[in-house]
């Protein structure tokens, strides 16, 4: 069993060539270090950083379980979980915070604000964005004279 933890430090997410960098050694280095290639693992744990860091390009090579929790709660989740005792049944709502007793709802806003959205949609979200914005682009759009709009069909 390999043991990955945070592989990247958020600083070094937004480059480019320390992203390459950490998923060349996951691809070139670490997974031949596990003796039994078939049924050893590799457990990587991490807040995610960007679309390309590396559990998403892990992700992009083959299927994982993922175990992902994010901050705030996007939709219903029922999580059940075997424990000692039997299975345990855990229920969370929509917009309902991870835990509250650590970090209120208050506190997670606070720091949405405090470190943006960019960095809380992955941090804490587990869902890290595009930085520019992944819904719609400024650049996306043409700007047309009223001479060169198109004829009516």
């Amino acid at each position: 069993m390999i043991i990955i933890d945070d592989p990247l430090k958020p600083e070094e997410a937004l480059s480019e060539t320390q992203r390459r960098f950490t998923n060349e050694w996951y691809d070139h280095t670490l997974v031949s270090r596990l003796n039994d290639k078939k049924g050893n693992v590799i457990i990587l744990i991490m807040q995610r950083l960007h679309e390309d860091d590396l559990v998403g390009h892990v992700l992009e090579q083959e299927s994982w379980d993922v175990v992902s929790f994010p901050a705030i709660a996007e939709k219903d989740e029922e999580i059940w979980i075997d424990t000692l005792f039997g299975p345990r049944r855990f229920m969370r709502h929509a917009g309902e915070v991870l835990h509250p007793e650590r970090e209120s709802r208050e506190t997670i806003d606070r720091i949405r604000r405090t470190i943006g959205e960019y960095n809380f949609a992955g941090q804490y979200q587990q869902a890290p964005a595009p930085l520019g914005g992944g819904l719609v682009k400024e650049a996306w759009f043409q700007r047309y004279e009223p001479g060169d709009l198109p004829e009516k069909l």
